[in-house]
Parts: C-alpha cells; structure tokens; sequence
C-alpha cells in the first residue's frame, strides 16, 4: 500500500572502516531495471528499530558481515515522504502489477518467467522508498517458479530509501 510517512524510526549498520558516517557520500542509483536482481543498484537500506527480524538479525544467523554493531544510524522518512509498504496482504496484482515487470530477455534465456520490481516505475509515481513489512515474503516469492526473483535477497523487514533527500537522521 502506498502511505504517507508514519514517523516511524529505523537503523541501519554499517562497515565502519575508521570512517565516520558522512550523509554527503550518502549514493542512490536505481540502475537499468533489466539487470537488477531484486534490488536497486545502490540505495539507502535500514530496518525498523521494531522489527522482530531485521538486518541485524539476519546478519548474526547467517554470519554475515563485518558490521560496527554498537554505533547505528538512526534515522526516519520526512513527514512528505511517500513509502510502497509491502506485507503479505499486498501481495496482489492491484498492489504489485503496477511495478512488476516481466524480464523477457531472461524467459529467452532460461525459457521461464522471471519477474522483478520496476524500481525506475516506483520512483517516477512519486515513492521515496519500498518497505518490506514482512520478512518471510522474500522466502515465500523464492520458491514460487513465476515471482522467485521479486524479492530475492530481502531476507529481513527492510526499508530501501529511493530518495535521499527524504532522509532525516536523528
């Protein structure tokens, strides 16, 4: 569903080299839609600070990652912000068959379908980021042969900023 900014506070990690976090390195780069693999090529990722299986989450049960774990970055959506909310119950083609786009080149390829979000679509309605509500959605369109790649690699409840500009730390 598509939803104004709640307010709501999410953390995200990071590999702290020595560096400090700097928001003016802060890149975005929705890439070519043809050849992303369920995910834009750069954006701003983070989890709610509520989540019951976020980033941090995932990265200690699969062992991944050299994360700075004690120093997060907290931030939330300005209030102008508009966010494409995804759970279970959206998983429809009134929500999703707007942004979903069939990956023909790879149907040739591999002669099955193989379906991803349109990312440049998203952001040109005007959305300044996609939640995935429910971490058990990337898990679900895996095994299913038509929508596997939908999600592929959102593992946990995630939030991808298309937009930095919406961005406010706290």
């Amino acid at each position: 569903m598509k939803v104004k900014s709640d307010n709501t506070i999410y953390v995200k990690y990071w590999y702290n080299h020595g560096e400090p976090f700097d928001t003016n390195k802060i890149q975005i780069e929705l890439g070519n839609p043809e050849f992303q693999w369920g995910k834009p090529d750069l954006g701003f990722w983070g989890s709610p600070i509520n989540a019951s299986y976020g980033w941090k989450e995932w990265c200690i049960a699969e062992g991944f990652g050299d994360y700075d774990w004690n120093n997060p970055i907290y931030f939330r959506l300005k209030s102008n912000s508009t966010i494409l909310k995804i759970d279970r119950e959206d998983l429809n083609d009134d929500v999703l068959g707007k942004y979903v786009i069939l990956d023909e080149k790879m149907y040739y390829a591999i002669h099955r379908e193989r379906y991803f979000l349109d990312y440049n679509k998203i952001v040109e309605d005007g959305i300044d980021a996609v939640e995935l509500m429910d971490d058990r959605i990337g898990h679900l369109f895996f095994h299913d042969n038509a929508y596997e790649q939908i999600f592929y690699g959102w593992d946990c409840e995630s939030i991808v900023v298309l937009n930095k500009d919406v961005l406010e730390f706290i």
